[in-house]
């Protein structure tokens, strides 16, 4: 990692450590037919080599989120879309049930404040 990112990142690394989350989620497998919630939907734009969406990547995962991952390498036309969505030009940008997170920057500073949890706990409702 190259020092300038290491150095801007050091404050959100201890935020990397291993965590629990304490979201609990249920199966969508529901033998009554019930709607039952999903666990967060985790989308992350990202591209192949980008230090900070292996950053976003690392503190999801260590929290046991799955997300999907879009990779936006040569793909002109889905990042005008994120352009047009975020106003944004870098990446990684993060949605948590189709709401504008940001980037890794934001994502450590709701897990500093403690806030990340809450968020990763909301549930999707779907239909089964």
């Amino acid at each position: 990692m190259p020092g300038f990112l290491r150095d801007r990142t050091r404050d959100a690394l201890p935020a990397l450590a291993p965590m629990k989350s304490e979201a609990r989620f249920w199966s969508s497998e529901d033998p009554t037919g019930l709607v039952r919630p999903m666990p967060a939907e985790v989308v992350m734009y990202r591209t192949r080599v980008c230090p900070y969406c292996i950053l976003a990547r690392r503190l999801l995962k260590a929290k046991g989120i799955v997300l999907r991952e879009i990779d936006l390498t040569g793909d002109r036309e889905r990042r005008r879309w994120l352009l047009e969505v975020t106003r944004r030009r870098t990446v990684p940008q993060i949605f948590i049930n189709d709401r504008l997170v940001g980037g890794f920057r934001e994502l450590a500073a709701l897990e500093r404040e403690g806030k990340l949890d809450g968020l990763l706990a909301e549930s999707v409702t779907r239909d089964p």
